[in-house]
């Protein structure tokens, strides 16, 4: 008999059956034939986990060669002396203030640099910070001035196994790490992760300028 009914009389009549049951089913839980079923509580889809990204693992030959004090070779209160314009200096610091004093006409202030030891560095640093009347260009010519003390460093040849090592360094960044200088420094210490980035707010000139006498005295 199904068979024979159309497709439209056969859903209207799973319609009722349906309407019919649901009713009775009703009816029975209301006279106390059927226990209430509780509907089960809707519980909340877990939010998607966050994807963790992992640091990316920079190879030892590409992290940039961090340096910091004296203890360290290619600082410019490391104890290596040279000797430029007949005067000996014992660091590349010494030259570097001393030629800032001279070019300002400070005489006085130079002699007292050139007599510092070398193991007087924060003296020396005070010394250099004081120099007054400094000439209007010195800032576009202290770079190169830098750069002149730190070949004459490396060029003394009896700072040669100084060169050695500073050709060691193969291709690795040279950056300079003090939190207080922002200029020839990279403007952080060593230990902190923006150091072993390369994303650095300071300007690391000192490691530039190592990098290019690195290349000028490779071979």
């Amino acid at each position: 008999l199904r068979s024979q009914l159309t497709l439209q009389q056969q859903e209207y009549s799973f319609l009722h059956r349906s309407f019919v049951f649901r009713r009775r089913v009703k009816e029975a839980v209301q006279e106390g034939k059927l226990p209430v079923l509780e509907e089960a509580p809707v519980v909340p889809a877990a939010a998607p986990k966050k994807k963790i990204e992992k640091p990316k693992i920079v190879p030892l030959a590409e992290q940039p060669l961090l340096f910091t004090d004296a203890s360290n070779f290619l600082s410019n209160d490391f104890v290596a002396p040279f000797t430029h314009d007949g005067i000996s200096f014992p660091t590349v610091l010494h030259y570097y203030g001393w030629k800032k004093a001279t070019d300002s006409g400070d005489t006085e202030t130079a002699d007292k640099i050139t007599k510092t030891p070398a193991t007087s560095i924060k003296p020396l640093k005070t010394l250099i910070e004081k120099i007054k009347d400094v000439p209007a260009d010195w800032a576009t010519r202290q770079d190169e001035i830098m750069k002149t003390g730190l070949r004459a460093k490396f060029v003394n040849p009896a700072n040669e196994g100084l060169l050695k090592q500073l050709r060691d360094t193969g291709t690795r960044t040279l950056a300079y790490a003090n939190p207080r200088d922002k200029y020839w420094s990279i403007g952080t210490s060593p230990d902190t992760d923006v150091a072993k980035t390369g994303k650095w707010k300071g300007a690391n000139k000192l490691g530039t300028l190592l990098m290019e006498v690195r290349t000028e005295l490779k071979d």
